[in-house]
């Protein structure tokens, strides 16, 4: 069984072994951005911000400040686009990039805690894993790569920082990794539970070794959490300024109150409290100031503990059934878990090894209480690939020593194959995995929103002003964005002129499902008189309409 020796320096070979599962990772991706696809949900929302950004709008959606999605992904896209002028290319350079680029430290990290040869593993694991590679593509945020690749550079320095026999108690790490839990927090709010359990982990570690009395321990946490704070304090400042609560994210009530909508899988309860106007007519909740104003989220927890267990119990149970999938983690994997953990005894290294790695898994599990989808589980998965290249890495030793038993001499060719053989299989299956789950993706998208995107791009003013609930229409069309309101007709109509929206786009899963009292507006044919029929664009889910208001 391989000694882990945590060396200064990585062999030549290794190196560039290391560069080449990168240069794997990059053409799987540059590859798979040639998948038809659309910019859908989240991603349009990072867009226009970053659009918005970068033309001097500030950090706005629709002239409302932006206090739901934090500023790092914007700010990244919005250069992007500077460079690429298709949004869809702008989205697809940064995970392309990102992507490839979390195989360093994610191997860095694995080589540290397994050796080289499961970290090695895990990294070819992790550049095609379906999930991490395709998947992305379609769960309409392409936030992941960056996020990811932040988290882990956070996590490499954290265990640095713990001074893992080879770097000291190290107040550099720590300041390192308290800023990159700050840009990942800066790109996704819920990283503050990393920045939260490993500022504890590093007080624990220190307290465990008897370190707590040495100023020097003192100085690595307070650089740690000085450095988080140097980058997350201005906008948890900006967040109090327009929200008028200290929060870390503006977010996070309104998704608990989704969470429910979710549970149920009601689109239109979802719909409702998102969409609905607030008290004056002229503003969506999502917008309006009036959301900040109620008991918020620990005002319902208080109000109904119980409900809060039903919930998350609810949640863990949607969670097995989506995330152990074919293209995500596959049930077989579980298999070689336990034989990762308990294949040989544990010294106390061995247990803070694998701490250190239970606690990276835990923070996803924060949207227990809130709803679940596959994508807020992404950051588990390089944790549990590292698990299963090691399961994998043991059942190849063991086999190969056994046939070698059985055959009472050694043959080095095939010894090798034998021991290559488990991870070459699920290298293999991975790879085979990943058209599926491009299928699944694709079969799961509808089109229309490009279709409509860019008929209006090359069909009205450059100063028109689109109302759509889809923000991707405004995004592809390079148009200003109004929300399409939740709202019998009157109020809708009364909402558009207020916002002097010219052209307002419905689908028809809007006015069948999520909104039915706008189902009129699906007869292009009998428009109301004061809106004239614009273009009609068929799509997976039925046809889209654009209407004109006179």
């Amino acid at each position: 069984m391989e000694q882990i020796k945590p060396a200064r320096t990585i062999r030549l070979s290794e190196r560039a072994i290391v560069w080449a599962v990168v240069a794997l990772a990059l053409v799987v991706r540059v590859g798979l951005a040639q998948a038809d696809r659309v910019i859908k949900w989240d991603e349009s929302d990072y867009l226009m911000l970053g659009r918005n950004l970068w033309s001097g709008q500030g950090f706005t959606t629709a002239g409302y400040p932006e206090v739901h999605y934090t500023p790092l992904v914007p700010l990244v896209l919005g250069a992007f686009q500077q460079l690429a002028a298709d949004p869809e290319v702008a989205s697809e350079l940064a995970y392309v990039l990102c992507g490839a680029l979390l195989i360093l430290p994610y191997h860095a990290l694995a080589r540290r805690l397994y050796g080289r040869r499961v970290a090695l593993w895990a990294a070819a694991l992790l550049a095609i894993l379906p999930a991490l590679s395709a998947s992305v593509l379609y769960w309409g945020t392409m936030s992941e790569p960056l996020y990811l690749l932040l988290v882990y550079v956070g996590l490499w320095a954290a265990w640095r920082a713990t001074g893992d026999r080879d770097t000291g108690s190290g107040a550099g790490w720590a300041a390192l990794a308290g800023l990159m839990f700050a840009l990942a927090y800066l790109a996704r709010p819920e990283a503050i539970l990393y920045f939260g359990l490993f500022g504890l982990g590093l007080l624990g570690w220190r307290a465990a070794r008897g370190a707590l009395r040495q100023g020097r321990a003192w100085a690595g946490l307070l650089a740690y959490a000085g450095a988080f704070a140097l980058l997350a304090l201005p906008y948890i400042v900006y967040l109090h300024q327009h929200t008028g609560q200290w929060t870390f994210s503006g977010k996070v009530g309104v998704t608990f109150d989704l969470g429910a909508a979710v549970i149920e899988q009601d689109p239109a309860a979802y719909d409702i409290a998102t969409a609905s106007l607030d008290a004056s007519g002229q503003h969506l909740i999502w917008f309006s100031e009036q959301r900040f104003r109620g008991p918020g989220m620990l005002g319902a927890v208080l109000a109904d503990p119980l409900g809060l267990l039903r919930r998350a119990w609810a949640n863990l149970r949607l969670w097995f059934g989506s995330f152990f999938g074919w293209t995500v983690l596959p049930i077989w994997a579980l298999a070689f878990l336990p034989l990762a953990w308990c294949a040989a005894p544990w010294t106390r290294q061995r247990a803070g090894r694998e701490l250190f790695l239970w606690a990276a898994l835990l923070p996803p599990f924060g949207f227990l209480i809130l709803h679940i989808e596959t994508r807020f589980f992404a950051p588990a998965l390089p944790i549990l690939l590292l698990w299963l290249a090691k399961g994998l890495d043991l059942a190849g030793q063991w086999l190969q020593g056994s046939l070698a038993n059985w055959r009472g001499r050694p043959r080095p060719l095939w010894d090798g194959f034998w021991r290559l053989l488990p991870v070459g299989l699920a290298v293999l299956y991975f790879a085979l995995m990943i058209p599926l789950a491009v299928r699944q993706g694709q079969r799961g998208t509808d089109f229309s929103s490009r279709q409509v995107g860019q008929w209006l791009a090359a069909n009205t003013p450059a100063d028109s002003r689109v109302m759509s609930r889809d923000v991707a229409v405004a995004v592809y069309a390079r148009r200003a964005w109004v929300p399409s309101p939740h709202a019998e007709y009157g109020p809708y109509l009364a909402y558009a002129r207020y916002h002097r929206v010219d052209y307002l786009v419905i689908t028809h899963r809007e006015g069948t499902v999520l909104r039915p009292a706008l189902a009129f507006l699906l007869d292009g044919d009998n428009p109301p008189p004061e809106l004239e029929l614009a273009h009609v664009a068929a799509g997976q889910q039925g046809q889209t309409l654009v209407y004109r208001i006179k």
